[in-house]
Formats: structure tokens, C-alpha cells, sequence
């Protein structure tokens, strides 16, 4: 009798070790979270300020802010915007970003790496945010590693 129980139980102990594997999949890395500005014009990107906050979605906590402009006179304090006018997110961090020229303000929250396996030499990871409370999902990208997600925020 104990040999039947020990026998059904290393059966048991098998089956549930198969069905959760993940056999011949890798982790994907991680998306880098790219806020990318979509139909506005350079007067509009002259000045962003991005503030970042802590990760609970009350946007009362400020622990840094940085300025970002697209001209060359930008001052020492201002970051001078890449040619894709981008600017790179941190992960568990909610973000206020600042638009002074078109006199907006657009809220990011809860950014959050979903860690996928896929069947894949090369995979980015897939990740879900929310901006001004619309959820948003980015799939995972079976083609390259460590490719960006972007946050599009659009005039």
C-alpha cells in the first residue's frame, strides 16, 4: 500500500512539473519604456518638464524633475532632446509630463514589466502602463531584445 502511494504521488509530483513547464522558452528581457511625441511641432517641444513621483498613482511624492527642450540653447539645467525627440522612463516609477507651449499636462502611472517567455533567440519583453487612466498593453516583441516600448503621447 505505501508503494502505491509513493508511486502515485511522484505521478502527481511529475504531471504538475510538466504542465508548468516552460520547455524551451527564455525570459525576455526587459522593454526600455520610451515616452514618444507624436504630431507635435518644435515650438510645442521647446520646453517638457517631467517630474517623477512614487509608484502609488497619487502623484504626491516628487522625487526628481528634469527639464527637456529641442533647441541648442537649452540651458544646464535642461536636457537637450535625442533626434527622435524621446525621453526614456524608469520602471515603478508614475510620471507627470509637462507641455508649457500647448499648456497640458499628461499623467503616467504604474508602469509594469510583464516578464514573458517566449520561443525566441531574441525577445523584448511585454509591458502594461496607464496614461491619464487608460490602460495600455505592449505586447511582447519575439524579434529583438531589449527593444523599446513606447508611450506615445499624441497632440
Amino acid at each position: 500500500m505505501r508503494k502505491n502511494v509513493f508511486i502515485a504521488l511522484l505521478i502527481l509530483c511529475s504531471n504538475f512539473l510538466l504542465l508548468n513547464c516552460n520547455c524551451g522558452k527564455r525570459l525576455c528581457t526587459n522593454a526600455i519604456q520610451v515616452v514618444n511625441f507624436v504630431n507635435f511641432d518644435s515650438a510645442s517641444l521647446h520646453v517638457v518638464l517631467v517630474k517623477a513621483y512614487s509608484n502609488d498613482g497619487k502623484f504626491d511624492n516628487l522625487q526628481h524633475s528634469q527639464i527637456y527642450s529641442n533647441t541648442i540653447e537649452s540651458g544646464t539645467d535642461t536636457i537637450l532632446f535625442n533626434n527622435s525627440n524621446t525621453i526614456i522612463l524608469d520602471f515603478f516609477t508614475d510620471y507627470t509630463v509637462e507641455m508649457p507651449a500647448v499648456n497640458r499636462t499628461w499623467y503616467i502611472r504604474n508602469i509594469t514589466s510583464h516578464y514573458d517567455k517566449l520561443n525566441a533567440n531574441n525577445c523584448t519583453g511585454g509591458m502594461t502602463y496607464y496614461l491619464n487612466d487608460t490602460i495600455y498593453t505592449i505586447a511582447a516583441n519575439p524579434l529583438n531584445s531589449n527593444g523599446p516600448g513606447y508611450i506615445y503621447i499624441r497632440n
